[in-house]
């Protein structure tokens, strides 16, 4: 499921078996945290496991997150990330890391390609920013561009879609965020694509990387990747409520 965190959206946060505070969304980032802001001060150790729960939903929908900053008696914000420990925690295998590259973009019935440029990117998806907006939902064709490798033109599926622009281009227009989903890639893309997250994680996550390694004989479990869509939730059907 897909689900977009509105700015200012009313929302739970439940604490352990019996803590539920109010709070509603102050802005997320797309490196898989969420800034939330209450009425009264709160603190929470970091690593606290908490559940988000967007009312009214249907289905009910919760993310089940944790808290990644202290923060201080004076504060009314709080930041969360999806938790990584967690038994919900099953769709994101993959790592991501930061990419900046130009690329171009169309629907996949489109005629024409629009320029775009790449955030970041993961085996599965990839985030990029175009002044033209992509409905949720679109199929497109984008090209996989790689430096030292072959460019392919890949299909994709739009997951998500900022609301408000996120920077201009050189040319002043307004840019909008995009996360797309990778759609059966070519085995050379694949490949090429492995190739380059290896060597994009071992420039910028070497420590993480070597503890992963060290503690993975007692974990036994996927690493999931640092940088993570919050908009991945668990849906509960009305019906197992009664």
């Amino acid at each position: 499921m897909t689900l977009q965190l509105k700015k200012n959206e009313p929302v739970y946060l439940a604490i352990g078996a019996t803590r539920r505070e109010k709070a509603r969304i102050k802005y997320w980032l797309d490196n898989g945290c969420l800034c939330l802001a209450f009425d009264e001060t709160i603190a929470l150790r970091p690593g606290t496991q908490v559940q988000l729960e967007i009312p009214d939903s249907h289905p009910r929908t919760f993310f089940y997150m944790q808290a990644v900053e202290s923060v201080g008696k004076e504060k009314t914000e709080l930041y969360l990330s999806r938790n990584v420990n967690t038994q919900f925690d099953h769709r994101r295998i993959s790592w991501r890391v930061p990419y900046t590259a130009k690329t171009v973009i169309r629907s996949k019935d489109g005629q024409h390609f629009v320029d775009a440029e790449f955030t970041n990117i993961s085996m599965e998806a990839a985030h990029l920013l175009s002044a033209d907006k992509f409905a949720v939902g679109t199929d497109v064709e984008l090209r996989l561009v790689l430096p030292e490798y072959p460019e392919h033109t890949v299909t994709a599926h739009v997951m998500r879609l900022s609301e408000q622009a996120l920077d201009k281009d050189p040319e002043g227009q307004e840019r909008y965020g995009m996360l797309v989903s990778f759609e059966k890639l070519p085995k050379a893309a694949v490949r090429h694509l492995t190739y380059f997250m290896w060597q994009q994680i071992r420039k910028t996550s070497l420590h993480h990387l070597q503890q992963v390694f060290a503690g993975g004989a007692r974990r036994k479990q996927p690493v999931p990747e640092q940088a993570l869509d919050i908009a991945d939730a668990v849906e509960v059907d009305p019906q197992l409520l009664d």
